[in-house]
């Protein structure tokens, strides 16, 4: 069974993500909830960018 190889970038979107899922109780805490909505869609969509990205290269 050949297993597909992961790369950086994909390291880095799931650390981006779970980042994301820690921090926004903090982020929603220290902004209005319209500023913290918009920064959390902002680093998942930065997140979700990247693992886009590293699955085309890897040929998933």
């Amino acid at each position: 069974m050949q297993y597909p190889q992961f790369s950086i970038r994909t390291l880095l979107a799931v650390v981006a993500i779970v980042a994301t899922v820690i921090a926004a109780p903090a982020i929603m805490a220290r902004f209005t909830w319209p500023v913290s909505i918009i920064t959390i869609a902002l680093l998942m969509g930065i997140a979700a960018l990247l693992a886009v990205v590293s699955s085309r290269e890897s040929g998933l």
